[in-house]
């Protein structure tokens, strides 16, 4: 009896568990979920002049916490010593470069 209450301004302000995991096939469980649920979103980078590699796919982990010290990096400005990313753009010319092995979730 709620379904026609779905997505209207009177609605639950999220669908049913069973329609966010068919929702989020192929991964497990759900958007909000930690594991793999909705927490993998591409990251395109385009930089002809600086990147030799044309439309290679790197599938090192990176977090958005990486983007300041990574555009500083790349600018020749120091980061800043309290934060907690990292410049990644070491993969830009090695496909098999480190970055991190930690999620950060709140």
């Amino acid at each position: 009896p709620l379904l026609d209450r779905i997505g209207g301004r009177d609605g639950p302000a999220h669908y049913p568990e069973g329609w966010a995991m068919a929702g989020n096939t192929p991964f497990r469980r759900y958007k909000q979920y930690v594991d793999l649920g909705g927490v993998r979103s591409p990251l395109v980078v385009s930089w002809p002049r600086g990147i030799a590699a044309h439309g290679e796919v790197r599938r090192q982990f990176v977090h958005a916490i990486d983007v300041m010290p990574t555009v500083l990096d790349l600018i020749g400005a120091p980061s800043a010593a309290d934060t907690h990313g990292r410049s990644i753009s070491a993969t830009f010319g090695d496909p098999a470069a480190s970055t991190r092995d930690t999620q950060y979730w709140e």
